[in-house]
């Protein structure tokens, strides 16, 4: 209840089958991928340095910490 009126609560996003199922990358401008997905949904440009960022293998982990500590020493 707000100032005496009563609202409803906000509707949570719904989840449709397929959303988080990848269906195929496209490269784009030789930055980054375009994700298209099961649900047909194709928004959004992933670059490289943002998929390096959140890959957690051993590669992209050593990547990530020899860029910080480079970032540190500056």
């Amino acid at each position: 209840m707000i100032f005496g009126k009563v609202y409803a609560a906000p509707k949570l996003p719904m989840f449709s089958p397929g959303m988080n199922e990848l269906e195929a990358l496209t490269p784009t401008g030789g930055y980054g991928v375009q994700a298209r997905w099961k649900d047909g949904h194709d928004t959004g440009i992933y670059s490289w340095d943002y998929l390096r960022l959140i890959c957690p293998c051993e590669e992209c982990t050593r990547v990530r910490e020899a860029m910080m500590k480079e970032q540190e020493e500056k």
